[in-house]
């Protein structure tokens, strides 16, 4: 697959864990309208996105997911700086084992209506003390959450760079519609994504915690 096209004044954040022995992420994407950060001042913002996961999301994470470190990335040239800051940090909310693959989705809303998919980040949080049954949460987990979430984001945002203007979490549309192909052999079609010339940034006006538990079984080992 071809890379992505660039996105102007947006970077990417990709939390990282051990959900057991099996790697997951979290990622979302955070716009600025001023200058772009040098490498030092990504490597800053590095350090203040760790101690943010520390300070607003590690209560909301089991014992059994640690909390790797996170990767950002300065998508609006191929050059841009990327900067990987490295932790070891376990969760530490109380409660029995959920399955390693289950997770928590949270979603965000934006004002752009449109078909297709849906914003929303994946997170190895909530233990069984947090099960309303075994596929939904409760009502103060979902509302625990979004708030430590929304804590987490401002908490990375309030870091920032010298010149960075006004950040903000947003989302990135990268496709929009599809094409159809046949395969030559068995005869048979899929759908492929087309992919946007230039991609689309929806800035994200609010968060909530879907009730159903989500799976990142999909998403193990994806880093991009």
């Amino acid at each position: 697959m071809p890379a992505l096209p660039s996105v102007n004044k947006t970077l990417q954040v990709v939390e990282k864990y051990l959900v057991g022995a099996a790697p997951a992420i979290t990622k979302w994407y955070l716009n600025y309208t001023g200058t772009d950060p040098t490498l030092t001042e990504l490597a800053t913002l590095g350090v203040g996105a760790v101690a943010a996961w520390a300070g607003n999301l590690q209560a909301m994470t089991p014992p059994a997911v640690e909390h790797t470190g996170v990767e950002i990335t300065n998508l609006t040239s191929p050059t841009a700086g990327q900067v990987t800051e490295p932790d070891s940090t376990s969760g530490s909310r109380t409660g029995g084992d959920i399955s390693a693959d289950a997770c928590a989705i949270v979603q965000h809303r934006v004002g752009r209506r449109y078909r297709g998919g849906h914003c929303r980040s994946y997170l190895p949080a909530g233990t069984e003390t947090d099960l309303a049954s075994p596929d939904t949460w409760t009502s103060a987990f979902q509302t625990a959450l979004a708030n430590a979430w929304d804590g987490y984001v401002d908490s990375v945002i309030a870091v920032g760079w010298s010149g960075s203007g006004t950040l903000e979490q947003c989302n990135v549309s990268y496709f929009q519609g599809f094409h159809v192909v046949t395969n030559p052999t068995t005869g048979r079609a899929r759908n492929v994504p087309l992919v946007r010339a230039v991609p689309v940034i929806d800035l994200i006006v609010s968060d909530t915690v879907n009730p159903k538990l989500g799976s990142q079984r999909r998403r193990n080992q994806q880093s991009g």
